[in-house]
């Protein structure tokens, strides 16, 4: 690239609006080398980007001018470089039948993603094209903040594009792999969060008919911003009855998805996919971010469609201790083989929820503080046990009912008491958040069985200490 004179790429580069004339001769500064120039506005910011967020040109545009000179192309860089108001910036991904680009919507100044058919026999390029038009159908159903925006439908030099909001941050997949070179691990309770707004998106496209039919760790995206998820690719989704006459061109004995998380009945030809089948996909996704593989590992595609038709669920526990046994029920739930077994995105989502709101409860902190033999936080110090005044037993005539209850109340208020106050308070929150959240009779009901836990809670860490209590009762 070094040999190309900067006079062949200067136009192209400029008429694309890729940089401005003004940037290239500042970069250029009289040099003829037009690799030298390019590596120069690689380093400088682009025209539109004053924070520094942007190159001016980035490593795909460079590789794509190699790519040209090799071929003897490069009377086609200009094209290549911009798609009617679309400045394409870097390949996102590609898969069987589409192309993924990065792009600047130079009209509405911001970034967008853009999809297009991968040239591909007039066969096959047809259905990708129905396949185009389909899914952009289906995303024009959908408006969640969990799920890519999309934008419409374009063509663009004689080809179908789909825009659609472009997702900056790290898919879960590589984030996961990150964070295993460094020795580190996904926090359970920041799997649960994200799972807990994918099954709200699942919830959604589902209320509309839409089936995604290919989550995986490498569709949904960590954004970076407040900690969200955004769920991509619809290109393998499902739909009813739409005006084009039906938006699922799977055949009859066709397997589509990604063989690591598709359940048992997508094996058997696609037919009778349903919503459960998201949620089979989204077991899968969070038994990866917790255990960093995907619950069925085999050395074939074969091996991997019979573990997930037959083959028992694993249990994400046998790798991190630190996991619920109750997130290790619901995971399993969401892989049960049955998707009758499996419920709907709302009653896991009550379950989630319930697990992140009991292991965040105060009332869980103390029973723990409580069985550990410490001091009750908020009492005394956290290091500090109560004073021996507060557990000393009262003298007493034996038979005394009044000295009795004062003794009790002297060892059971200090530590029990503030369970009990904390579990009542928690109580008003449910009711409170019931009362808010279920809108109609057709919603499910508040997952009082948080209720029942903290109940079951406090009476195992008191009848663990009743030992000690008749001690003192007695003595």
């Amino acid at each position: 690239m070094s040999q190309l004179p900067a006079a062949l790429l200067r136009p192209a580069f400029v008429a694309s609006q890729a940089v401005t004339a003004e940037q290239w001769d500042r970069a250029a500064d009289g040099s003829a080398d037009g690799g030298a120039v390019l590596e120069a506005l690689n380093r400088v910011p682009a025209w539109w980007a004053a924070d520094g967020s942007a190159r001016a040109v980035t490593a795909y545009q460079v590789k794509l001018v190699q790519s040209l000179a090799a071929a003897g192309s490069l009377a086609s860089l200009a094209r290549r470089l911009r798609w009617g108001n679309y400045l394409i910036r870097n390949e996102l991904g590609r898969g069987g039948m589409g192309v993924v680009f990065h792009a600047r919507d130079l009209a509405a100044n911001e970034d967008v993603a853009l999809k297009r058919v991968r040239g591909q026999a007039r066969q096959d390029l047809q259905e990708a094209r129905s396949r185009f038009r389909r899914e952009g159908e289906i995303l024009s159903r959908l408006d969640h903040p969990s799920i890519a925006r999309f934008r419409g439908v374009e063509r663009l030099d004689g080809v179908e594009v789909l825009v659609m909001e472009y997702v900056a941050g790290e898919t879960v997949s590589r984030y996961v792999r990150r964070l295993a070179a460094e020795g580190r691990r996904v926090p359970w309770r920041a799997a649960v969060r994200w799972t807990l707004d994918l099954l709200d998106a699942l919830a959604h496209a589902h209320g509309r008919r839409v089936v995604h039919r290919d989550i995986k760790p490498g569709n949904v995206m960590l954004t970076g911003v407040g900690g969200g998820v955004k769920l991509l690719d619809m290109g393998l989704a499902k739909c009813a009855e739409l005006t084009t006459g039906g938006c699922d061109l799977t055949h009859v004995g066709q397997i589509l998805g990604t063989s690591e998380y598709m359940p048992p009945e997508q094996w058997t030809g696609g037919s009778a996919v349903t919503a459960a089948a998201d949620l089979y996909a989204l077991g899968g996704t969070l038994f990866f971010l917790l255990a960093g593989r995907s619950p069925f590992v085999g050395a074939s595609t074969h091996q991997q469609m019979m573990q997930h038709l037959s083959a028992a669920v694993p249990s994400v526990r046998e790798t991190r201790g630190d996991v619920p046994a109750a997130l290790d029920a619901i995971i399993r739930r969401m892989l049960a083989k049955d998707p009758l077994h499996r419920g709907t995105a709302r009653e896991l989502k009550w379950q989630l929820d319930g697990l992140l709101s009991v292991a965040s409860s105060p009332v869980v902190e103390r029973v723990a503080a409580f069985d550990a033999g410490g001091a009750t936080p908020g009492r005394h110090s956290a290091t500090t046990r109560p004073p021996p005044s507060e557990l000393a037993p009262v003298a007493r005539p034996k038979g005394s009912n009044t000295v009795l209850a004062a003794e009790a109340s002297t060892v059971v208020t200090p530590r029990v008491w503030p369970l009990i106050r904390d579990m009542g308070d928690e109580f008003k929150r449910l009711v409170g958040l019931g009362k808010r959240q279920r809108t109609s009779v057709f919603d499910d009901p508040p997952p009082l069985s948080r209720l029942c836990w903290l109940t079951v809670a406090v009476g195992l860490a008191v009848w663990a200490k009743r030992p000690r209590l008749r001690a003192r009762v007695e003595a």
